[in-house]
C-alpha cells in the first residue's frame, strides 16, 4: 500500500488511495501509526478527495483511529464524495468524526 503522509506541526495529513475497505484497511491502519503517528500530533487529516469506495470494516477503523487520538486529538475527513458522505451520515459518524469539503478547511479546524 503506497498512501503520502505529511506533517504540518502538530497535524499528519494523508493523502488516500481510491478505496478503503476490508482488504486494505487493516494494514492501512497500521502504516498510519508506525509512519504518521508520531508524538505530538493532535489532528490527523485523510484527504479523501481520491476515494471513491469505503465499505463497514474500513468505518470501524476510522472510529478506532478516533480513539486512538485521545480526547484532545481529532480525525478529520476532507474533500469526501457525495456517497461517502451520505455513508457517514446515515451511520452517524459524521457526529464522531469531523468531515469538512476541502483540505483547507480541513486545515483549519480547531475543537
Amino acid at each position: 500500500m503506497v498512501m503520502d503522509c505529511g506533517r504540518l506541526k502538530d497535524t499528519v495529513i494523508v493523502r488516500m488511495k481510491p478505496s478503503l475497505d476490508i482488504s486494505n484497511s487493516p494494514e492501512f491502519k497500521e502504516w498510519l501509526k508506525k509512519e504518521c503517528l508520531k508524538e505530538g500530533v493532535k489532528k490527523v487529516v485523510l484527504d479523501f478527495s481520491g476515494v471513491k469506495s469505503i465499505d463497514s470494516y474500513a468505518l470501524g477503523i476510522l472510529v478506532s483511529i478516533q480513539k486512538g487520538l485521545g480526547e484532545n486529538g481529532d480525525l478529520v475527513i476532507a474533500s469526501p464524495n457525495d456517497s461517502i458522505k451520505k455513508i457517514l451520515d446515515i451511520t452517524s459518524l459524521n457526529k464522531i468524526l469531523i468531515v469538512v469539503d476541502t483540505l483547507e478547511e480541513a486545515l483549519e479546524v480547531k475543537r
